[in-house]
Parts: C-alpha cells; sequence; structure tokens
C-alpha cells in the first residue's frame, strides 16, 4: 500500500445495475449500503469514504465504458483511493478482459479490491487466479443470458406476441401479459385518421384537423426515470408515422418487412391499404414533378477560383419555378471568367450559362 497521512484508508464503493429500477434489491442504492456496513463491520478506525459516489445506474457491464466507471479509474489513477468495495467481481465487469484490465490497474496503483459476497478470497497468487475464474463466470453468465434473451425474443416472435417499446397509440399494455389491448377511446381516433387518410386528405390537413378537436399523443410514464411522456401536439410527422405502422392492422415491424402478430387489428386490411396507397401516390407525385425539369447546364459551368463544377437549384414562387440557376459559392465572380464546358457545341447554351449567372 502506498503511504498514507495518519494511516488513513481512503475507500470507494462501486455499483452497478443493468436496469434502472426504483425499490429493486438489486439497486445501486442497496448495493451501496451492503458495501458501507460491510466496511464499518471490520472495525477499523481509520477507515474514511472519498464522499463520492460511482454509481452505474442503467448500463451493462459488457464494457468499461459506463459514466462512474470512467470516473472511477481516473480517481485510481490519480491515487484518489487506496481501498474498493463492490458487492461481487461481475459488478465491476462481465468482461473476462475488461475484469483483467480493472484488476491491472488496481494492482498498479496498489489499491486493494474488497468483496462483500466474495469475502473468502485470500492474498497472493491464490486470490488473482480465484478472480480470473470468477470473471470467466462472469462473462459466461452474462452470455447466457443473452442468450436467454435470443430465445425469448425469438418465441415471442414466432407466437406472434409484442417484444418491447413503447405502446403505440390506440392500444394499452397488458398489466400481466404486456400485450397490445385496444383502447376503445383511442382506436375510434385512429380508425377516423385512417379514414380520413384513405379519403386522400394529406397528413398535414388530418394533423390541423385532429389538434382542433383537441386530440393530444399517448401520454405515459417511463418506467426507469418515472418521468411522464408525450401528450402533447399532434404534428403531420406523427401522424404518418402511426399511418405506416403495421400494428393498426395486426402485424409488427420485422426489419424490412412485417411479421403477424396475435393482437386485435384496429383497422382492416382494406382501410390500412388505402392509406398506404394515399401516402404513395403524395411521394410519387412529388418525385415525378422534380424529375421533368431537365437541366442541361448541370455540372457544366467551372469556378475560376475553386475550379468546382457548379450545380443547379430550383426557386418556386407560388407555382411559377424561377430557374434553374447555377449553385454559386458565396464569393461573386463575374459572369465572363467563367469556364462553360461544351454542351452540344452550342453557343445559346453558353451564352445563357453566362447570362443565367450574372443575373
Amino acid at each position: 500500500m502506498p503511504g498514507r497521512a495518519n494511516n488513513v484508508i481512503r475507500y470507494a464503493i462501486y455499483t452497478r445495475q443493468s436496469v434502472e429500477k426504483i425499490d429493486d434489491l438489486g439497486s445501486c442504492e442497496v448495493q451501496f449500503i451492503t458495501c458501507r456496513d460491510h466496511a464499518q463491520a471490520t472495525g477499523e478506525a481509520n477507515l474514511h469514504w472519498t464522499g463520492q459516489r460511482f454509481d452505474d445506474e442503467g448500463y451493462a457491464g459488457a464494457t468499461l465504458d459506463r459514466p462512474a466507471m470512467r470516473r472511477l479509474r481516473e480517481v485510481i489513477d490519480l491515487g484518489g483511493i487506496d481501498r474498493l468495495y463492490a458487492v461481487a467481481l461481475d459488478r465491476l465487469s462481465r468482461n473476462v478482459k475488461d475484469a483483467l484490465t480493472l484488476l491491472d490497474e488496481l494492482d498498479r496503483a496498489q489499491v486493494e479490491l474488497r468483496l462483500v459476497h466474495e469475502s473468502e478470497t485470500i492474498p497472493g497468487a491464490q486470490n488473482r487466479f480465484l478472480r480470473n475464474i470468477l470473471a470467466a463466470f462472469a462473462e459466461f453468465e452474462r452470455d447466457m443470458t443473452a442468450t436467454r434473451i435470443a430465445e425469448t425474443r425469438a418465441y415471442l416472435k414466432s407466437h406472434g406476441r409484442r417484444l418491447a417499446g413503447p405502446v403505440p397509440y390506440g392500444y394499452n399494455a397488458h398489466p400481466v401479459t404486456r400485450q397490445l389491448v385496444p383502447d376503445s377511446k383511442e382506436a375510434r381516433r385512429v380508425r377516423l385518421i385512417f379514414r380520413r387518410a384513405a379519403e386522400g386528405q394529406t397528413p398535414n390537413y388530418i394533423t390541423q384537423r385532429i389538434n382542433h378537436m383537441g386530440w393530444r399523443t399517448k401520454r405515459w410514464v417511463a418506467r426507469r426515470s418515472g418521468r411522464a411522456r408525450g401528450g402533447g401536439r399532434w404534428t403531420a410527422r406523427l401522424v404518418t408515422a402511426l399511418l405506416r405502422t403495421p400494428v393498426y392492422c395486426g402485424g409488427f415491424a420485422d426489419g424490412k418487412g412485417t411479421r403477424a402478430g396475435s393482437h386485435p387489428a384496429i383497422v382492416t386490411d382494406e382501410v390500412f391499404g388505402a392509406a398506404q396507397a394515399a401516402l404513395d401516390r403524395r411521394r410519387t407525385g412529388r418525385t415525378a414533378h422534380r424529375q421533368r425539369h431537365q437541366f442541361p447546364l448541370r455540372s457544366k459551368i467551372v469556378c475560376p477560383k475553386c475550379g468546382r463544377r457548379l450545380g443547379t437549384s430550383m426557386i418556386n414562387r407560388g407555382s411559377v419555378p424561377h430557374g434553374p440557376r447555377p449553385s454559386l459559392p458565396s464569393d461573386s465572380v463575374g459572369a465572363a471568367s467563367l469556364r462553360v464546358w461544351p454542351v452540344h457545341r452550342s453557343p445559346i447554351l453558353i451564352s445563357q450559362a453566362r447570362a443565367s449567372v450574372g443575373r
């Protein structure tokens, strides 16, 4: 151990919880209390807590890239502590390589590691060997947990069940199964939105109407933070996202496709398909309108200062398009100094280019 003033042992406590929970026996607060009581139970009068908390709540142990862990490693590197407490090695890391890296850093800084639930370890080479085994088991447990989660997700998907995520507007989560159950009031509103879209009304117009009627987005309370979310005004983007969501016709988005769901549909396949067709027609129409304009001078005009070939831009004022015009750099250049690449050897187009730039 490094020399200490008055033989004071400065200690810190590290805690980690993969998922933020309140009143959970595995929470960071309970871990902290457990470590603090364990330290006080040793009866060492010269123990002194640094007063700084190192709690990573809501972070997995797969890497060391965690806010509190980063701060702790900085303190260790600066020689700010003499002893570190944790309830178990898997709270520090669930990766063998990262655990060994952290243990090496503790050894170099001569920081003693005390694990509350693994206090039977003894000093020396045998302790290091045992800690390596514990780190390997921690990583094995993490891999097994990941495997179980993947198997559970595959089972839910094969049976048309909901996996996770916010509950969409129009549904509630069943208190036991967490599967989707239609909300009668919101479901009626969803059907009206789809009917309006199928009739050709734009998302922007639908947004104005439903906001005028006082409709608000779904409000929920985040499980981790306990904060209320949603409950605001609708936007055209939110309406478009709602119309594109296959959950309302009984399916789920799955990558680039969809999969069948076991929850009740709110709208029929016919209405859903009509709404998708209306949205697609609007997008196709705008794309076709943009593609009708020909720009024969695109990439034909060269900036005399930087040598870059200039693009083109359109300016729409009302229903009359003004352009195309070359997109110029911020500095002005004389039209006569422009170099124009031949466009079908047409002197008319070249003169038009210079005149366009000179406007």
